[in-house]
């Protein structure tokens, strides 16, 4: 099935209603494909010169990239990888900072502990930035048609596993067509391919058991945009430059050599085919060296090839339309980590899509799909929200300019106003890893105040606070 069928029967879905603007769309994107490269009216055509495909890439050319092109997989595995790399929380009610232990909470844990959501979040996430889209199924006991709706369940024991499928196993089969239901427009059942790649069997599935996935989506709910669709070309030029760069390196790191046959001597055809075997078992490695009479060999030298700088272009193409900083999309660069800078941009792109896009298409669906099932019970609030762990963490070398920066900026306040800024105590919580000072005893402060209170000199109640504070610190440890 050649790609433009394999389209069509992707997009042409059976629902009279939607058929007419289905058949615009793919007449419409058929058409921007024929525009692709397109310059000087249609006479030039940079595409078909540089190599790269007219049509639009499907699910089985994007996947082809995933599976065998490094950068490629990375481009599409470390968005999701950061963005479930630590578990969030789920708190029952609105106060994200609030300690509590509710049934939701308590229920919600144990339950995406058992069917390992967390990471079949991610699984699906790296499937939806292969394809368009991914599904996550999930698998209800003693409910084996998975093609009627799933309404309820006896309780979240009943839920017995979640399931990722990416676009290539999970086609979309209806749309729902009724204008009055909540869903229209949306997927009504998928045609699901389970099993390994030698035994597939093909199931009908309802949307009800299903979590829909799909970034980036403009026009619709249903496509997102695949995270290679915009360095597809860029990918198809790293590996003509790494390859070519590779070949050519190949065949010029050693040239090979010239023979020149002497003016007055003959060779045989005998000998030329003996001369020619020498050749290439020399080669090869087998020999080394040759029966050169008669002829005189001269090396032809050796060179390199060194695409570093078209290499470097090509990514920076890629880390700009990614927006993966380039020094952290390669690990490293020139031996440097990526700057602070860099490691800043990226973490915020990620908190935004931890909350845009992971929070509310994974966290949120799955909650309501568990409580419409009746699986969890009701948040006593009758809101949830989610807590994720801090994405930027400085290093102990820069906490400690950090620190060094805090205690100059202090020290001027102090200088300038005669009053502490802050005590010895909060500035090593704050500032350093460095344990809390153990409290006075009462009777200490008590003691020491009635020095400070009795003494001759002209002190301002913050000096006082802070020599009780000092002196009652150090009688406490005995010095």
């Amino acid at each position: 099935m050649n790609r433009q069928r394999r389209l069509r029967k992707a997009r042409q879905l059976p629902v009279p209603a939607l058929a007419t603007n289905v058949r615009s769309v793919l007449s419409q994107r058929l058409s921007l494909a024929g525009r692709h490269g397109s310059q000087f009216s249609g006479e030039r055509d940079l595409y078909s010169v540089l190599g790269y495909p007219k049509d639009e890439p499907d699910i089985l050319d994007y996947m082809a990239r995933y599976t065998r092109q490094d950068i490629a997989g990375t481009i599409v595995d470390f968005p999701a990888e950061e963005t479930w790399r630590d578990v969030p929380t789920v708190k029952d009610g609105e106060e994200k900072d609030a300690n509590t232990d509710t049934p939701f909470e308590t229920e919600w844990r144990k339950l995406s502990k058992r069917i390992k959501l967390w990471r079949n979040f991610e699984k699906a996430d790296k499937l939806a930035g292969v394809g368009q889209y991914a599904i996550l199924l999930f698998g209800v006991a003693g409910n084996i048609d998975l093609s009627t709706p799933l309404d309820r369940v006896a309780s979240a024991e009943s839920i017995l596993y979640v399931r990722p499928y990416g676009e290539d196993n999970a086609e979309i089969d209806s749309i729902e067509d009724d204008t009055g239901n909540v869903r229209f427009g949306l997927p009504k059942t998928y045609r699901v391919s389970m099993g390994t790649n030698g035994q597939k069997a093909q199931r009908i599935v309802h949307a009800s058991r299903v979590l829909h996935i799909a970034e980036n989506a403009l026009e619709n709910d249903i496509y997102g945009r695949p995270r290679l669709q915009r360095v597809y070309n860029r990918l198809m030029d790293l590996e003509k430059v790494v390859g070519g760069s590779s070949e050519a390196t190949w065949l010029l790191i050693r040239k090979g050599f010239a023979l020149d046959l002497a003016p007055d001597a003959e060779m045989s055809e005998a000998d030329a085919t003996n001369l020619e075997e020498q050749l290439d078992e020399y080669s090869h490695g087998i020999r080394r060296f040759l029966k050169t009479r008669g002829l005189t060999p001269h090396d032809l030298g050796s060179d390199t090839v060194d695409p570093t700088g078209i290499v470097d272009v090509l990514m920076s193409l890629v880390a700009a339309t990614t927006g993966i900083p380039k020094r952290i999309l390669m690990g490293s660069e020139r031996g440097e980590l990526a700057s602070t800078q860099d490691a800043t941009s990226w973490a915020g792109r990620i908190a935004r899509r931890r909350t845009v896009f992971a929070e509310t298409t994974f966290v949120d669906e799955a909650i309501r799909r568990f409580l419409s099932w009746g699986a969890l019970p009701a948040p006593t609030s009758g809101e949830w929200s989610t807590v994720w762990q801090p994405l930027f963490e400085m290093s102990e070398a820069e906490k400690a300019i950090v620190a060094v920066n805090w205690a100059d900026a202090f020290e001027r306040v102090t200088n300038a106003t005669g009053q502490p800024v802050i005590g010895v105590q909060e500035f090593r919580e704050m500032f350093t890893p460095l344990p809390a000072l153990g409290a006075p005893d009462a009777a200490v402060v008590d003691a020491v105040a009635g020095v400070v209170r009795n003494s001759a000199g002209d002190y301002t109640q913050a000096e006082m606070r802070a020599m009780i504070t000092a002196a009652s610190r150090v009688l406490s440890r005995g010095e």
